[in-house]
């Protein structure tokens, strides 16, 4: 991670543990909605229009799929 997205990560933190906090969750709940359920990264090398060759790297986070289908799952019944 760059200094810059630790920045960004830092800031996004301090913004999630103040609402936290503004909604009185406990320490338990705070540290599972930080805490992301599955991190996927992919290395995607892509030949430029000058021949060379770049990597470029890409995220899919999934922080919670207790509520909501996410992709690859069914989804949840009517009148869920």
């Amino acid at each position: 991670m760059d200094n810059e997205q630790a920045k960004m990560w830092t800031s996004a933190l301090h913004e999630l543990r103040g609402a936290a906090a503004k909604l009185g969750l406990s320490e338990g709940m705070l540290a599972i909605l930080e805490t992301p359920e599955r991190e996927l990264t992919v290395a995607i090398p892509i030949r430029m229009d000058d021949e060379t060759i770049r990597v470029f790297k890409g995220y899919r986070i999934q922080h919670s799929s207790v509520s909501w289908p996410v992709q690859g799952r069914d989804p949840l019944p009517p009148g869920c």
